[in-house]
């Protein structure tokens, strides 16, 4: 199976707590890599346009990021480009290391890496956030050095209304969630898989913690394809399009 986008929450773990956060209260967990390679095996997975590193802050856990790495190496998933998004929080050196690391493997090793980046976010949200830690100066020296490093860093300049924002997790204002959708084009899936620390395949990244649940399309030792949930959803699409 050819999949268009595959998002993996790395932890639950944060270094800030944002009042708009979508995904609601930290919580202390991590990602098992190894719901990655049921999910992929079960499902045989040979492509993923784009795979995507979540959280929480994944600067938190390169470790689990690199394990993802070799597991997509190991069984032979080709991969366009790659996604991280970060909080700019200097995360500590061991960390710090560890994450460029993985960025740079990741980056060599993708088939379109052209396509690929990190971006930091720059909301007025983390700027405050960021301006109140104790270590504020080693995250000005953080993000410089990653732009520094890498050509592919974006560092985000949005000022977020409240309208754009999502009422989800902190956030008790703004736009409701709007359900993913799925398409067949040809054999590829079009559309995103959010692979969660619990080991289930979400529709969509755009929930919190505590409703990821309702959004659930499988655990990931079983196959999405077989499930209600993408056969409503496929139903639906090309109903549409007829």
């Amino acid at each position: 199976m050819k999949i268009d986008q595959l998002i993996v929450e790395v932890t639950r773990r944060c270094n800030l707590r944002c009042s708009h956060c979508l995904r609601g209260e930290a919580q202390n967990r991590n990602f098992n890599p190894h719901y990655l390679e049921q999910f992929i095996k079960v499902n045989e997975i040979d492509y993923i346009g784009c795979i995507t590193f979540s959280g929480g802050e994944p600067t938190l856990c390169p470790d689990i990021i690199s394990q993802c790495h070799k597991i997509l190496k190991r069984n032979d998933v080709y991969i366009d480009s790659f996604y991280i998004s970060i909080n700019g929080v200097y995360p500590g050196d061991k960390n710090a290391r560890k994450f460029v690391r993985v960025v740079a493997e990741l980056k060599y090793d993708c088939d379109d890496s052209s396509l690929s980046f990190i971006h930091i976010s720059n909301s007025q949200f983390h700027r405050i956030e960021r301006s109140e830690l104790e270590t504020f100066d080693e995250c000005k020296k953080w993000i410089r050095k990653l732009e520094g490093i890498f050509t592919f860093v974006h560092l985000g300049q949005e000022n977020y209304e409240e309208d754009y924002l999502l009422k989800q997790g902190r956030n008790k204002s703004g736009r409701q969630v709007t359900p993913e959708e799925f398409e067949m084009e040809e054999n590829l899936v079009k559309g995103s898989f959010y692979l969660n620390c619990e080991g289930d395949v979400v529709a969509g990244c755009d929930y919190s913690y505590d409703t990821q649940s309702e959004y659930k399309i499988c655990h990931c030792d079983e196959k999405v394809m077989d499930s209600a949930f993408m056969d409503s959803a496929l139903s639906i699409s090309e109903a549409e399009v007829q």
